[in-house]
């Protein structure tokens, strides 16, 4: 049976509802973060088409594997390596927002191992530019256009994947061992982080612009030398000439 006009309205006010609150904790201060997920949260439960959205995304998900998989060590701090996959990504943050709003996670303990700032509404804003706003945009994507198949060529190759995280490992590595400035040092890890969690279908235009940030961020410095290689490659991995 087809959807009635205003059928089809109450689905649209589902995912502006949900973009609202993702917007809403991103723009929020710490003070207010747990009540903002807490929000968030409700924009799904309250969404029929939404539930429905994740309850098939969690359908055999194990949350517990699937985050210590993503957990690891960038020198002394801790990283996360988002899933590659639509669903999985968005069954991995929908889970770690579920355990912060049922107290199995604190929140700043969380912001402090993984986003680390001496303000902890930087660490928010850390958190949310990651996690919230892929997650966004995934779930919006997928709530209008379907999961993409990762068998009709649509995905990033995996190979070609598996590559590129690994030139942004090397990148990591150098930085991490660099006598660079601390701040210098968590925006070269977080604009890697960023691109690593870009390599999915519908996010990789965005690597272009993260990794031109990447180079000029480096530029004159004493890293540039060794990093310029291994920004090249990854730039000619992603169909990217040397003059980008």
């Amino acid at each position: 049976m087809e959807k009635t006009y205003s059928e089809y309205a109450q689905s649209e006010e589902e995912i502006k509802a949900f973009v609202a609150a993702c917007n809403a904790l991103c723009e929020a201060k710490f003070l207010l973060g747990e009540r903002k997920i807490a929000d968030l949260l409700r924009t799904i439960a309250a969404g029929p088409r939404l539930y429905a959205l994740f309850r098939d995304a969690l359908d055999g998900y194990d949350r517990k594997t699937e985050f210590a998989r993503s957990a690891a060590k960038v020198g002394n701090r801790g990283k996360l390596v988002l899933p590659q996959t639509q669903t999985g990504l968005m069954a991995y943050v929908f889970c770690l927002l579920m355990e912060i709003d049922a107290g199995k996670r604190h929140l700043r303990t969380f912001l402090d191992e993984y986003f680390y700032h001496t303000n902890p509404n930087e660490e928010l804003a850390l958190f949310c530019s990651t996690l919230i706003v892929p997650f966004r945009d995934v779930t919006e994507f997928v709530f209008y256009n379907g999961a993409e198949s990762y068998s009709d060529g649509g995905a990033v190759e995996g190979t070609l994947r598996e590559t590129a995280k690994a030139l942004l490992a090397k990148m990591n590595e150098l930085t991490s061992q660099s006598a660079l400035p601390a701040n210098l040092k968590a925006d070269l890890f977080l604009l890697a982080r960023a691109m690593e969690s870009a390599l999915t279908p519908n996010r990789i235009d965005l690597v272009k612009p993260l990794l031109i940030g990447y180079r000029r961020a480096v530029a004159g410095s004493p890293l540039y030398d060794k990093a310029e290689p291994l920004i090249l490659s990854l730039a000619r991995l992603l169909g990217e000439n040397e003059t980008f």
